[in-house]
This record gives C-alpha cells, structure tokens and sequence, in this order.
C-alpha cells in the first residue's frame, strides 16, 4: 500500500464529509496535530489511525480505504427511499390513556439494505431522563 495515496484518501474523505483536520481529530480521538502531521506528509497514518477512521466514520469502506478499490462509503439511500416521517404519534394501549405511544415506521440505513426491524429506540434528554419507545 502506498502511503501517499492512503493520505489522498483520507483527504477525499474530509473533503466528503466537509470535515477539518480538527474536526475529523476530534471524531476520531487523536491529537490534531497527529491529523496535520498524516496530510503534510511527515507522518504515515498508523494502523490504530486506519482503524479509528474505519470504526469512528460511519459507512467508510475498509477496501476503499487501504486499496482504493470500490466505493468510498456504503450505500447511501436517497432521501426518497426514506419515509417522510420517522415516528407517527397514535394514542396508546398502555394502561395510562393519557400517554402516546410512538410506533418506529421507519428502518435505519443499515436495516434497510439488510432487513432488519427497528425493536427499540432510547432517547435521552438533556435533564438526564430517558424515555424507551418499542415497536408494536
């Protein structure tokens, strides 16, 4: 593997994801001038930097990255094959009527190219509560 065209794709992905060195440190928990010192060329990326890119980036594709072959990301699914609302609110069966229940109408990307189904979604709030919706 050629490390100038391992540091040519590293920019591409910045450049794709309108990241700044900062901000893909950051994303990746190291230093930024461990960043600035990969694309200036005075230091080839580790193995430790390949794998936090390839777990911290959503999608990125291990053989586009290392070899450059194949697509850079996963398949991405437009915005059309989405559903245009990810959570319907209906009254709910739960012993207290007051309270909605949110069914999942939506998948994630992943699930959608695999099949899967959403069964649960947490959301936290910022005072510390969360609240668990299930799907029906």
């Amino acid at each position: 593997m050629d490390n100038s065209d391992l540091k040519s794709r590293i920019l591409d992905v910045i450049n794709r994801k309108q990241y700044t060195s900062s901000k893909l440190a950051g994303i990746l928990g190291v230093q930024r001038s461990s960043v600035s010192h990969i694309l200036s060329g005075r230091n080839n990326p580790s193995l430790d930097f390949v794998v936090r890119m390839i777990t911290k980036i959503p999608g990125l594709k291990t053989d586009w990255l290392l070899f450059g072959t194949g697509d850079m990301f996963e398949e991405e699914i437009s915005q059309n094959d989405m559903p245009a609302n990810l959570f319907s609110t209906s009254p709910s069966t739960n012993e207290d009527p007051d309270k909605t229940s949110v069914p999942v109408v939506a998948q994630t990307k992943s699930a959608i190219i695999s099949g899967k189904k959403i069964a649960k979604i947490l959301v936290f709030y910022t005072d510390s509560t969360f609240e668990e919706f299930k799907q029906s």
